[in-house]
């Protein structure tokens, strides 16, 4: 960015969006900004690579996962009215709700679906495209065999099959479905024209095509549609369904900041309730050194480490979409940006960017460690951290090259290629990763390993689970050929 481009941002905000689909390379990027209580909307590049049509501010985009946080809206909406308690376990409202662990399907709280501290194993995708009556309730059902991945209540562990039986709860409750519960319960009273629950309203808007990468081209700029238009629809209330403007996702936000009350003045939630979604429920795993990661109810949360600024929101990713919901409470300031490609690190770079000229926060992981490398680890101790580790959406082969750790992550679910990470350890159990030897390529999230015992203590060092991407991974035995 030069300049007089960050000097003048919000003003040039048409010139900036256009270099931001040159610089990454994807095809088309919408972006807005609330400040001083100013909306500023841009967008550039073309929704549909087939079709040519270009991008515009009113045209929508699926948001993915940020739908968790309309969905725990609706539940604090309920707890508001007294008919549901966070406290409870899921089973006083769903009767039916049942998983693989007696003990889970008794206990597991309505809270723990909205913090993500179930346990349950969260990615679970079934293809419903053929199916056809409730699939939130279908999806819900199919979840009898779903396995714990801990106990409730011991870790944070990102669940998108938690959300989904959050959604059915709204909907038992309420009497009504899902996708109607969020055109009345939040389009309506917040004034979101462009945003869309039913797939089969999406024809009446100007709308972005998802696109992933070409893996079969030498370029991960070479582009093709997605062979989806949408994931399982029985994940609606997770996030594979809504699609709106940038500018209308900022409405969605604006209450969230002012205690639950619309512009107009009425009130969306209480403020008891918007203050609840924003309080820390549990603190993640140190996954970063520019950040400390917390869970909210709904939103994700983050405090940048050299000044303290308090960052909420949610990411979201669905069949060739990527999006980012970002506030900052203290200084007013909300960001969208939407993007019809499947590109990791594109949006955690232009909010890094826009947190730095809109505010002068910098939220940016260090490139290089610095006083971070401290921790001294031997080839012995180092050992005791390789293995396979696995989740249904990636696994990670970690081996010792020498005095170094290697982790090869493999996406399951995303179409992403294979990533080597090179390991360096940075404190107890947490190695920085970079995608080149010696701290070379660039910087990656840190991993994390949890459930260890130390040496110290009498025991063998072990590894249960690794901590990456908000999901933790678990250690498994695989049985070599003699």
């Amino acid at each position: 960015m030069t300049t007089e481009l960050k000097e003048n941002l919000l003003s040039n905000l048409q010139k900036y969006v256009d270099s931001l689909v040159e610089k990454h390379q994807v095809p088309a990027i919408s972006l807005a900004v609330l400040k001083d209580n100013q909306l500023h909307k841009a967008a550039s590049g073309c929704l549909n690579i087939e079709t040519g049509v270009t991008a515009t501010p009113d045209s929508i985009f699926q948001i993915g996962s940020i739908t968790k946080v309309f969905t725990a809206s609706l539940v604090m909406q309920l707890v508001d009215a007294g008919q549901v308690a966070l406290d409870r376990p899921v089973k006083d409202y769903l009767r039916d709700f049942r998983v693989a662990d007696p003990q889970a399907t008794a206990t597991v709280t309505v809270r723990q679906l909205l913090n993500h501290t179930s346990g349950l194993m969260g990615d679970f995708f079934l293809d419903d495209s053929h199916d056809q009556g409730n699939l939130i309730a279908r999806y819900v059902d199919r979840c009898n065999l779903l396995p714990q991945i801990h106990p409730p209540g011991e870790f944070f562990c990102y669940s998108n099959a938690a959300f989904a039986i959050a959604g059915r709860l709204v909907e038992v409750v309420l009497g009504m479905s899902w996708s109607q519960a969020v055109e009345e319960r939040i389009f309506k009273p917040l004034a979101m024209t462009h945003a869309v629950a039913r797939p089969a309203q999406v024809v009446r808007y100007r709308a972005a095509a998802g696109h992933v990468m070409d893996l079969q081209k030498e370029s991960p700029e070479n582009w093709k549609l997605a062979e989806a238009s949408y994931w399982t629809l029985g994940l609606a209330p997770a996030g594979t369904v809504l699609t709106m403007t940038a500018a209308d996702l900022i409405q969605f936000a604006k209450p969230h900041l002012h205690q639950g009350c619309t512009a107009s003045g009425d009130i969306w939630l209480s403020a008891e309730a918007a203050q609840q979604m924003q309080q820390t429920q549990i603190t993640l795993p140190p996954l970063s050194s520019a950040v400390e990661m917390q869970a909210g109810i709904g939103w994700l949360k983050s405090v940048v480490t050299n000044s303290g600024t308090l960052m909420m929101g949610h990411p979201g990713a669905t069949e060739g979409y990527m999006a980012m919901l970002q506030c900052i409470p203290e200084h007013g300031v909300v960001v969208a940006v939407l993007m019809n490609a499947s590109k990791p690190g594109v949006l955690d770079a232009i909010v890094n960017e826009l947190m730095a000229s809109l505010l002068g926060v910098d939220c940016q992981e260090p490139e290089q460690l610095g006083d971070l490398s401290l921790y001294a680890l031997d080839t012995l101790a180092l050992a005791s951290y390789t293995g396979r580790f696995e989740c249904p959406d990636h696994y990670f082969d970690i081996s010792l090259e020498g005095d170094q750790l290697v982790a090869v992550l493999t996406y399951l679910l995303d179409p992403f290629p294979p990533i080597t990470l090179y390991l360096t350890p940075i404190k107890k159990h947490c190695f920085a990763t970079h995608t080149g030897k010696t701290q070379l390529g660039s910087r990656q999230r840190n991993l994390v390993f949890l459930d260890t015992k130390d040496i110290a203590e009498g025991g063998k060092e072990r590894s249960q689970y690794v901590f990456w991407n908000a999901r933790l991974s678990i250690k498994v035995n695989i049985n070599k050929p003699s």
